[in-house]
């Protein structure tokens, strides 16, 4: 099996803050293909709603923390209606 990645998104609130808004997390999806529709989804999502995000993509070990103490992207969507 290839390496988990995780997908922090970060969204714009004011000219110069960033806040960590969720993560995609690759260790929730069964492989990489779905982990990369997903991250597209987002990115769709964000353009569509001109939500300015950027994202931050690196590799996760399987011991890491579950939640990394972000929601999770579809908890966000569900949340803010996307």
């Amino acid at each position: 099996m290839s390496q988990r990645k995780v997908c922090l998104v970060r969204v714009k609130r004011k000219e110069d803050e960033w806040i960590a808004a969720f993560a995609v997390d690759g260790r929730r999806y069964e492989n990489t293909e779905e982990f990369e529709r997903v991250k597209q989804e987002v990115y769709c999502a964000m353009s569509d709603h001109r939500i300015i995000a950027e994202f931050e993509t690196s590799d996760i070990s399987e011991g890491a923390r579950p939640n990394l103490g972000l929601p999770s992207w579809e908890e966000y969507r569900d949340r803010h209606k996307l």
